[in-house]
Formats: structure tokens, sequence, C-alpha cells
């Protein structure tokens, strides 16, 4: 068994630390049973060890060890941040969920996800 391995870039915010992120799929379960379909792209998990949950708006998840590198353009930006926006906008449950685990401002995280 191998494991997956994707890079990501993503504008939004981090819960960290495993107390935090299982209050957050409690809260998650809670909004929505399907919540990991609905929320597809615009939060990624740590499954492994449960330590951390980024969300918000994904600009890239690609291979890095297929495709070399990846131009964020203004294009994906204003793409993606518009998909995060719309869908919160039609989610206010899900928004005031996710304002308890806020941490200051929005942040550009580049990371690792394996799985």
């Amino acid at each position: 068994m191998g494991l997956d391995k994707r890079t990501v870039v993503m504008y939004g915010w981090k819960a960290e630390g495993h107390d935090a992120v299982k209050k957050l799929y409690r809260a998650l379960e809670k909004w929505d049973t399907e919540y990991y379909d609905k929320l597809d792209g615009l939060y990624i998990e740590d499954t492994m060890c449960g330590e951390y949950i980024y969300f918000g708006a994904q600009l890239v998840y690609y291979d890095s060890d297929e495709d070399h590198e990846v131009i964020i353009t203004q294009e994906i930006i204003e793409k993606s941040t518009k998909r995060w926006n719309d869908f919160i906008k039609e989610n206010p449950k899900l928004d005031k969920i996710l304002k308890r685990f806020k941490n200051g401002d929005p942040q550009l995280y580049v990371f690792s996800h394996i799985w």
C-alpha cells in the first residue's frame, strides 16, 4: 500500500490540533451528514492523524510528482474565491460554524496533502 500525495495551494484558514479538529468534525456532521461531498474542493483534512483541516478557496490541487509547476492566474484566483464566497453565502449555518474556527485573516497556504 502506497501513499498518495498532492500539492495544495489554499487561501483560507487552518483548524489545528486534535481537539479543535474533532470539534469541527462534529459541527460539520451536525450541519450535514454529507458534508464531505458538499465541501469538495473547499476543505482539506488530515485523514491520517486528524491534526488539521484547511478550509477556504482552493486555488491549486495537483500531483507534484507528475506536474512540475502550476501557474496561479488571476482567473484561477477569481474563480476559486467566487466559488468559496458563493458557497458560504448560500450556507449561513456553515459560515457560523467556520467562524468559530477561523483564527484571524485568511492566509495563503502551500502544503503537501498526503493520505
